[in-house]
Order: C-alpha cells, then structure tokens, then sequence
C-alpha cells in the first residue's frame, strides 16, 4: 500500500467518523460534546487518538511562552 492510499484511507475514516458523529447527535451541541464523541468514534475504527496535544512553536531561536493545543491527533491503527 502506497503512503498516498493510506492517507487517502485515514481520510476517509476520519471524515466517516465525523459524519457518525454528527448523524447521530445532530447538530446544536456544545464544540467540546463533538470533540469527546469524535475520540471515542475514533479510536473505535481503532484509530490512535491524542487531544488536546500540546504543540510549541519557536520563532526564529526564541520559544514562544505558552503553548497551543491541537484538538485532536489521528495515526492510523
């Protein structure tokens, strides 16, 4: 499998994850309920699933004092 198709694949988990999600809650919620459900959706296509993955940036030598957060980090299983 060419790295190409398995990122198309992961795509396509991840975008079917997020419809799930979203055909069975609905709209109307709270960002963090979706954030929560999309986890577990996730990692029950047995996906690996970080949140809220703290990602720092330096710019140019000089860190910057607090970092960002990144919602959701998805690796293929």
């Amino acid at each position: 499998m060419t790295e190409l198709s398995s990122l198309e694949q992961l795509t396509e988990q991840i975008i079917g994850s997020a419809i799930a999600v979203h055909n069975t809650l609905g709209p109307g919620l709270l960002e963090s309920i979706y954030h929560r459900c999309l986890a577990i959706e996730l990692r029950a296509r047995t996906l690996r699933v970080e949140t809220e993955r703290p990602v720092y940036v330096v710019y140019p030598d000089a860190p910057i004092e607090s970092p960002f957060k990144v919602d959701l980090v998805v690796r293929g299983g």
